[in-house]
Order: C-alpha cells, then structure tokens, then sequence
C-alpha cells in the first residue's frame, strides 16, 4: 500500500491494524455456549427485511440490465485506468468493482459507472445521497 513517498510492508500494515484494536481483554478467549445463545436469541428478528437500518424495499434482489457484461465492466475499469476513483489505490490480482453511481441496475451508460475498490464500495452504501452528488460531479 502506498502511503506518502515510501509503500508500506504487509507486515506493517498488520501491526499497525493491531495497534489499532484498543481493549484486547477478550483477545484469544471465547465466548460460554449461554453466552452465545443469548446474543442469538437477543439478534433473532431484530435487523432482518424491513427491520433493517439499510432496508431499501428490497431492491437488492432486482435483476441487473441485460447490458450488464463482463466486457462492459472491463471497459469501464480501463477508462478508469485500474485505479479506485475514490481512494486512487491501483487494482491489483483482484478486480475492483463497477459501481453504478446512481444506484439504479438498469442504468449501464458509462457516464453512471465508476471504478471502486471493494472498501471504497462498501463506504458507498451508506449515506447514498452524499454519493451520488459527490460522484456526479466527479465524473464530468
């Protein structure tokens, strides 16, 4: 990973992720057979379908549009030259995902489709409003 005007080691990266964890008292220990029982039980119809904070009407089931190809989508990452436009990380072994800037499946016209790293992705999903508008503007 590139940061600043050296990359840092995977090694770093990991040690730096374990600094970063804070209370380590439940590090390596696990938790009784009750104890999971209960979390169950306290979850069970709690964040699921329409209870859910994200829950959007069940659009995520929606069928993608016919134009939505694997050559398509390659396209797009070229154009984009293999880097997230968010955080500007360089696709590596894995491809980065095509992401459709106004949420709509639909809609495969180049101009709605962005190149983003899978956390960059993940970002996306919450505050889509903000996104989009960002995005739009970002995409002349």
């Amino acid at each position: 990973m590139q940061v600043g005007k050296y990359t840092r080691t995977k090694e770093i990266n990991h040690k730096s992720s374990l600094s970063k964890i804070g209370n380590r008292y439940f590090f390596g220990k696990h938790h009784s057979t009750e104890t999971k029982r209960k979390m169950s039980e306290w979850r069970k119809g709690r964040f699921v379908g329409e209870k859910h904070p994200n829950w959007r009407g069940g659009i995520a089931h929606l069928p993608y549009s016919v134009n939505w190809t694997n050559t398509l989508k390659r396209s797009i990452r070229e154009r984009d030259k293999y880097i997230c436009r968010l955080c500007g990380e360089q696709q590596d072994e894995i491809s980065f995902d095509v992401h459709h800037i106004d949420y709509d499946k639909k809609n495969c016209n180049p101009n709605n489709l962005i190149t983003l790293c899978d956390s960059c992705r993940t970002k996306t999903n919450y505050n889509r409003e903000k996104w989009v508008l960002y995005f739009t503007n970002l995409i002349p």
